[in-house]
């Protein structure tokens, strides 16, 4: 049996409005959407809450719900939605890059955050944030705790990771457009996984922010990185073992 996790998310934000409070930001801002990201989505199969069961999860339809919930928009002086990749004039949020998934229990999830103003990137960031675990809920809720869960744990990930943008954002507007942070990668999302690390420099060399030397030179090092602190964490001769 099917079930469509995401498709009465809309109506679970109005139930739980007010649950959470944005970072104030107080500006007029646009926002846009990659098709990639809107396509984000992800399966569930547990025979914990009833095998069977596919639990079918659409992060793009999540994300778009919650920028369009009154307790995200209360963040901003006025938010509205465009098609445009670029504005010359105010302030442009884009979602560029997204991973989604479900497991231990919880929603994890990474987001790929730039930020332009007039036209100029302010901010670019690749966010990542685990949700609450759901463990009992899954484990005797059944079918109907399981959707629950999954919506619980995305909403507590998503709003923290908004948040969490929406306070560097504030940071980056009272800097000079010269001096903010631009094509820069958040170092605890590269320390605790190598695949959002990888699609993040991928998604800055299809964009030109990197050349084809740069991007095989960083691909490179990232991986060398993450097979030299393998290795430091595999257990030696006088290791406990358990």
């Amino acid at each position: 049996m099917h079930h469509n996790v995401s498709d009465d998310y809309e109506e679970y934000l109005k139930g739980n409005k007010g649950e959470y409070q944005f970072s104030q930001v107080g500006y007029e801002a646009r926002y846009y959407i990659a098709p990639r990201v809107r396509e984000t989505a992800y399966e569930i199969r547990s025979g914990m809450a009833g095998a069977g069961n596919v639990w079918h999860v659409s992060f793009g339809t999540m994300l778009v719900d919650t920028l369009e919930s009154d307790d995200f928009r209360a963040a901003f002086e006025s938010l509205s939605e465009t098609t445009e990749t670029s504005v010359s004039d105010g302030l442009l949020i884009k979602y560029e890059q997204a991973r989604y998934v479900f497991a231990s229990y919880q929603a994890q999830i990474s987001l790929r955050i730039t930020v332009e103003r007039d036209g100029q990137p302010i901010l670019t960031k690749l966010y990542r944030q685990a949700g609450r675990s759901q463990k009992g809920k899954i484990m005797f809720g059944g079918a109907f705790g399981m959707n629950n869960a999954v919506q619980q744990s995305t909403k507590a990930a998503l709003d923290r990771l908004l948040s969490n943008s929406l306070s560097d954002l504030q940071v980056a507007m009272k800097k000079p457009i010269e001096s903010a942070q631009t094509a820069s990668v958040d170092d605890s999302a590269c320390a605790t996984s190598i695949v959002d690390c990888l699609e993040d420099l991928k998604l800055q060399h299809e964009k030109g922010e990197l050349s084809d030397k740069e991007y095989m030179k960083r691909q490179r090092e990232i991986v060398n990185e993450h097979t030299r602190k393998t290795r430091a964490n595999l257990p030696g001769d006088n290791a406990p073992y358990y």
